[in-house]
């Protein structure tokens, strides 16, 4: 059978799959924006890109109509090949725009829309007619041809080329609806039963192989649309022969119908469009009339009752959904049919920061929003996922996260409002004290008692006030690293770890005791208290009558037989009241 291609406008409704929302959160109502017309008649929108720019087609007189943009809240006559008709059905993210136009002879070719420029995409070699059905941010431009053979071939457009992907084996012809950004290729396949009769089904091209999807059970199904993941929608006839919708992933097809509540009246004839966050887009009937509807983890709603009540919209198709969330599609509205514009309107929540703890820092976020510093409360969409990021001062530390238990990893989904407290922490150093000499006197502060507890931690810029006193027998002399010295005063400033030693001068008479080693072995001479390590150092100067203990270590092979030397130093016990020497 030869047959030439066939272009279907089909009437959708909007449907939300909350099957992959890991990310969105459906909105509890929408705006509805009247896109107009180019001349006095009708307009209808087809597809939409994630700038918000439309594409569709509206009349510009009783016969004729034209493709149309609609962006910045203009809508553009995008002009035709030559001919009298045009229409545009889908848009990328960069704004290129395809669709069909007739030509100058009046067949119909397939086109690219860009820069303001129509572009005609050609047709397949010997063919005569083409029809362009999607594009993906590549630019790679699918739809369908007819071939030298008089039967309609799906093609891929890339790089100035237009490829012919063939069908199965024995179908006759076939067209693409929808391509994703991997280049996967979803539409309908012409299944031959006899030589004159057969049976669309939907299928998948990937990787160079087309796959037959099949059918819920009766003869026909066509796949319309993929998203970025390869989830698949479209409508199949059902065991009974009525048109469902389904959703194809992982392999398997599925009738949406299955997913409803018992008793909720809907028949959901068909599913147009599916975006990268799974909700879909499609048709049914509700009562026996046809609406627009969404569909979202098992909940379906009627758009007509998310829009604004006494809008004046009967809203009975939607064709396609963008990844924020807006829906375009056809509906009437005084008596008239006119492409519509419905944006979510998202809850917003309130997320506070507060900082807390003993230091001082600036936390930020990510979508932008707070800057706190100064800036320390924002309102955002339901279902927005904000990153906090702490900043702490020079002074301070991160000390983690409290308040809402969301808050606890700096992650925070806006589903209610929220309070996050920032725990910045002065950073803390340590002081250690030094007497010298060890007997010279005391030092004291907050925390430090010295001799016996000469350290402590301050929090960063803590002044710290020390104290030097004599013992009996000593002067203060002067600090050694002291930030402020006065006198037997110092103050120290605590932005680093420090050393800080008081000098005393002895006010005693004092002798000397020396230490000898004869004999022909080696040993080590100690005094209590400290002063003699003999070995090297072998003398030092006492207070008089500072009583000295000798210690006597004899290395191996060394027998120590006994002191001479000064009469006092006999049993190794010196009171030093005169200059000695002991050997």
């Amino acid at each position: 059978m030869r047959y030439l291609l066939r272009i279907t406008i089909i009437l959708l409704t909007v449907v939300v799959m909350g099957l992959t929302l890991s990310n969105f959160v459906s909105a509890e109502s929408y705006t509805i924006t009247d896109l107009g017309a180019l001349g006095e008649g009708y307009s209808a929108a087809y597809g939409i890109n994630n700038s918000g720019e439309v594409v569709g087609s509206s009349s510009i007189s009783m016969m004729d109509s034209h493709a149309f943009l609609y962006s910045g809240g203009v809508m553009t006559d995008l002009g035709t090949l030559g001919g009298t008709f045009s229409e545009a059905k889908d848009i990328n993210d960069s704004g290129q725009v395809v669709g069909v136009s007739q030509t100058s002879s009046g067949e119909q070719h397939a086109f690219s829309y860009s820069g303001g420029v129509m572009t005609d995409l050609g047709t397949l070699p010997g063919g005569w007619e083409s029809s362009a059905h999607g594009i993906n941010n590549s630019g790679q431009v699918v739809g369908g041809a007819i071939t030298s053979s008089g039967y309609t071939h799906p093609f891929i457009y890339s790089g100035g080329v237009m490829t012919d992907l063939g069908t199965l084996s024995g179908s006759w012809g076939s067209y693409a609806n929808g391509i994703n950004n991997s280049g996967q290729v979803v539409g309908t396949v012409f299944i031959p039963f006899t030589s004159s009769y057969g049976y669309d089904h939907a299928f998948l091209y990937s990787g160079g192989v087309m796959t037959d999807l099949g059918t819920l059970g009766g003869l026909w199904s066509i796949a319309n649309s993929i998203n970025d993941s390869g989830q698949v929608v479209g409508w199949s006839s059902a065991y009974s022969g009525d048109s469902h919708a389904f959703l194809y992933s992982g392999g398997v097809m599925t009738d949406l119908n299955d997913l409803l509540p018992a008793g909720s009246g809907w028949v959901l004839q068909s599913a147009i469009d599916i975006n990268n966050f799974g909700q879909i887009t499609g048709y049914g009937l509700i009562n026996g009339s046809q609406h627009a509807f969404l569909y979202s983890g098992g909940v379906i709603q009627d758009l007509n009752s998310l829009i604004p009540a006494g809008s004046g919209w009967e809203l009975t198709e939607a064709q396609d959904i963008s990844n924020l969330g807006q829906i375009v599609g056809s509906g009437m509205i005084n008596g008239q049919q006119r492409a519509f514009l419905m944006t979510p309107v998202s809850t917003q929540y309130t997320l506070t920061v507060t900082k807390a703890d003993t230091g001082s820092g600036t936390v930020t976020s990510s979508p932008v929003g707070i800057d706190c510093g100064a800036d320390c409360s924002e309102a955002y969409n339901s279902g927005t996922v904000i990153t906090l990021t702490p900043t702490p001062d020079a002074s301070s530390y991160f000390a983690g996260w409290s308040g809402d238990p969301d808050c606890l990893d700096g992650s925070v989904t806006m589903d209610v409002d929220k309070t996050c407290t920032a725990l910045f922490t002065l950073n803390a150093y340590n002081l250690n004290i030094t007497i010298n000499p060890s007997a010279g006197g005391t030092v004291t502060a907050p925390g430090i008692n010295c001799p016996g507890d000469c350290t402590e931690s301050y929090n960063y810029n803590t002044p710290v006030p020390l104290t030097a006193t004599p013992n009996t027998g000593y002067t203060f002399n002067n600090w050694t690293n002291c930030d402020s010295p006065s006198g037997n005063q110092c103050t120290m400033t605590m932005n680093s770890d420090k050393t800080v030693t008081a000098n005393f001068t002895s006010t005693s008479i004092q002798y000397t005791l020396a230490i000898a080693k004869s004999g022909e072995g080696s040993v080590t001479v100690n005094s209590s208290p400290s002063g003699i390590n003999c070995g090297a150092d072998c003398q030092e100067a006492y207070n008089s009558n500072t009583v000295i203990t000798l210690t006597v270590t004899p290395e191996a092979g060394t027998i120590f037989t006994g002191w001479a030397g000064d009469a006092d130093c006999s049993d190794g016990v010196v009171t030093v009241d005169v200059t000695k020497t002991c050997w």
